[in-house]
């Protein structure tokens, strides 16, 4: 299991977690590009089997790596899909990432997600199914954003585990 962490080279945290999705977007990109690289030369992994899952900001980077067909599928759990600050969507990453030749993503997201509005995550979603991608989601009715955090163990954590081994499990080669 890999864990990449970008926040600390580019000094990211919270209050600045927006510059992840623009200026160091392509950064990041080429770091995590690296990470499914040095997995494929690790000859204890199975090359025909990487995954990966993200929780909210991980969630928009798993929609890069399953986007660009580099790994066999991902999950993403609350993730980002209204890139930018204000009213409107005015970037268009995540839904760029994917095209017919992506490999399958899961979002996993909540209607009462204060951070990831529901309605601009359904309108992310419709755009990435008309590009013909692999794409699929469920909707809770609770658990917010970061329901690990606040729900751990609970019903919509067990469940969104359970159904993130399940699509890695479909996917497997």
């Amino acid at each position: 299991m890999y864990s990449p962490d970008f926040f600390t080279p580019f000094g990211l945290s919270p209050r600045n977690r927006m510059d992840t999705f623009e200026k160091f977007r392509e950064p990041i990109e080429r770091g995590l590009t690296g990470v499914i690289k040095s997995m494929r030369d690790d000859p204890k992994i199975d090359n025909d089997n990487i995954f990966a899952v993200g929780y909210s900001n991980g969630g928009f980077w798993v929609c890069y790596l399953a986007g660009t067909g580099q790994i066999n599928a991902g999950v993403s759990h609350f993730g980002v899909w209204k890139a930018n600050f204000g009213g409107s969507i005015t970037n268009r990453y995540p839904v760029d990432y994917f095209s017919k030749s992506s490999s399958p993503v899961l979002a996993l997201h909540a209607v009462n997600d204060r951070v990831q509005r529901y309605q601009h995550a359904q309108h992310q979603w419709s755009r990435i199914k008309s590009s013909g991608a692999p794409f699929e989601h469920h909707t809770y009715h609770s658990g917010g954003h970061k329901w690990l955090r606040k729900l751990l163990g609970g019903p919509t954590d067990k469940d969104a585990q359970k159904r993130t081994f399940q699509f890695f499990k479909k996917h497997m080669k």
